[in-house]
């Protein structure tokens, strides 16, 4: 009898073990997601210049000096989770993310969602992401055991992206920055 059920244990511990993309198994996967953002770097101070010299370039048309702006990718080793992860507070571990870290909630369909509270007691960053992979809003060190409202998103929202608080402002994400990863339908190159 005791062997029965320590098979029956093994078996079952062996099946859940392996990630799906199936919503029973609430881990898609663990990979990396990256996250493709513009940062404008501050240009230098202009010298000053004499009124001669202010007058010299204002006739022979010299172009103020346009901001440098450089693409930057970051990765993020990410476990992806199915929906029902939401619903399940105790399976879900954002209370000591450390940085590089993240946590993803994907949803089978792009549409409005909430963001319910939860019983999570330090401040996270919240991603929204859309269909595309694009971010639509970010949810600065938010502490969700503090909110008494559900938080609606009109748009159409693909995964909800969970980051050490703080870590979107230091890397600079901003809303329409790009996460890239095979489960976002990105907008596919047509040739004519």
């Amino acid at each position: 009898m005791r062997l029965l059920l320590l098979i029956s244990v093994f078996a079952t511990l062996a099946l859940s073990a392996q990630p799906s993309l199936s919503r029973a198994g609430l881990i898609f996967s663990r990979d990396r997601v990256f996250i493709e953002t513009t940062v404008t770097l501050p240009t230098p101070p202009a010298l000053e210049k004499t009124a001669a010299e202010q007058a010299s370039d204002a006739q022979n048309a010299v172009p103020l000096q346009e901001p440098v702006k450089e693409k930057r990718r970051y990765f993020f080793d990410t476990e992806i989770r199915a929906e029902d992860s939401l619903r399940l507070e105790w399976f879900l571990s954002l209370d000591n993310m450390p940085s590089g870290r993240a946590t993803m909630i994907m949803f089978d369909a792009a549409e409005p969602r909430t963001l319910p509270p939860a019983r999570f007691f330090k401040p996270i960053d919240v991603l929204v992401l859309g269909d595309d992979g694009a971010i639509i809003a970010i949810l600065p060190e938010i502490i969700l055991a503090n909110q008494t409202k559900l938080i609606s998103v009109d748009l159409p929202v693909k995964a909800f992206m969970f980051l050490r608080a703080g870590e979107a402002a230091q890397l600079h994400i901003r809303p329409k920055d790009m996460v890239q990863h095979a489960l976002f339908t990105l907008n596919p190159t047509v040739i004519q």
